[in-house]
């Protein structure tokens, strides 16, 4: 018998191998982006699920141990277009046992809420500066270069004295006001300093330089040349205020608006984190959020922040701990057991209440039978007392 172990075996075997097997066979049958990404690999290999293209609403654990999870998932929502997503670290994870006090558990899940990163947030961005790349497929670099050209400010007022109609960066060689010669010696830094030879990334960005150089103005045709979220991440310097977002394909469709919210994926602050940020990370991010962006369908552009995003998060936070931790119902009052010396108070009291009534009728009594025996002679003919007794 004769068994092909062709390109369709491995490939549908390739999320089994280990990556170094997984390059190798990606390489020797060139395999086309979209077959890769229907067995949920990338071009170089990577599973979706360990990159951006795989956003959910955070990870989701096992069937088998939803049951168990010591601190069950929340979702609140203090906006329409704001929510806090909490899911904690393990699902038998737990900041305090069920003995401590209600104070002492309080405290414990908020410091948990400050310092782990539990919590992911979902917005309606909007969407005024979707124009400020071009969406002519060269938009993640566009994206890369405002980042690395435009100071670590606010960049909203920027764009808007620029105007929101047209590209930021005037790239193409006969447009008005071109820059081209800039955003070309720009290029040439980025690819030198962020972008590795060999590398997609790197590939990318030199045809698209080398299309700009030959005044070509639009050198990005495929979908297969797009950088990705984490390769635009990767463009970014650590520890600028660069924050990236990506629409969250798990979430619900807002029918509001006709779209799902966008969830925090990157920030250059805390390069170390995806998706996932605790609540002092994420304190610090929305309240300085100066140069925020977001992917979606494919198209990266900036946007401009809302001042209540840091205290609609607070406001989240408070209500994922009143979820996960009301405060305890408080006992009833307890009823007053009366004493055997108050028994015999009322008793005595009741006695000499009943005597006074009896003594007040006998007088009554007395009073008027006294008045029938001294009656007047005169008195008698008027009540007809005398025609009785004569008869």
């Amino acid at each position: 018998l004769y068994a092909s172990y062709g390109p369709d075996y491995w490939l549908d075997h390739l999320p089994t191998l280990p990556r170094e097997a997984r390059l190798a066979c990606i390489n020797k049958y060139q395999y086309p982006p979209g077959a890769l990404l229907r067995a949920g690999l990338l071009r170089d290999g990577l599973r979706t699920s360990d990159s951006a293209t795989g956003i959910c609403q955070f990870f989701k654990p096992e069937r088998t141990l939803l049951a168990r999870r010591a601190l069950p998932d929340q979702k609140v929502s203090s906006s329409e277009s704001f929510s806090v997503l909490f899911s904690s670290l393990s699902p038998l994870s737990s900041p305090y046992r069920e003995s401590d006090s209600y104070e002492y558990k309080k405290a414990a899940l908020y410091d948990y809420l400050e310092n782990e990163p539990v919590l992911q947030i979902l917005l309606q961005e909007p969407s005024s500066m979707y124009r400020v790349c071009e969406p002519d497929g060269s938009c993640g670099i566009q994206l890369a270069l405002l980042y690395w050209l435009l100071p670590d400010t606010d960049w909203s007022q920027t764009f808007l004295t620029s105007g929101y109609q047209s590209a930021f960066l005037k790239f193409k060689r006969r447009e008005t006001g071109s820059q081209q010669p800039l955003i070309l010696a720009a290029l040439r830094q980025l690819i030198s300093e962020r972008a590795p030879p060999g590398t997609h990334v790197h590939r990318t960005l030199q045809l698209w330089h080398d299309g700009l150089s030959l005044n070509n103005n639009t050198p990005i045709t495929h979908t297969d040349q797009y950088l990705e979220l984490r390769e635009v991440c990767s463009l970014i310097r650590e520890g600028t205020n660069s924050s990236l977002f990506t629409e969250c394909a798990d979430a619900p469709m807002d029918y509001r608006l006709g779209r799902v919210p966008a969830t925090l994926y990157y920030d250059a602050r805390y390069p170390t984190r995806t998706q996932q940020f605790s609540a002092r990370e994420l304190r610090l991010i929305l309240s300085q959020l100066h140069r925020p962006s977001v992917l979606r369908g494919q198209h990266f552009y900036p946007f401009d922040s809302d001042p209540n995003y840091a205290q609609w998060f607070n406001q989240a936070l408070d209500m994922i701990v009143q979820n996960l931790l009301p405060p305890p119902v408080p006992p009833p009052p307890p009823t007053q057991l009366s004493s055997p010396m108050d028994d015999l108070i009322s008793s005595l009291s009741q006695s000499t209440v009943m005597s006074d009534a009896m003594l007040t009728q006998d007088t009554h009594l007395d009073q008027s039978s006294v008045t029938h025996d001294h009656m007047l002679p005169s008195d008698l003919f008027d009540t007809g007392y005398f025609s009785i007794q004569h008869q």
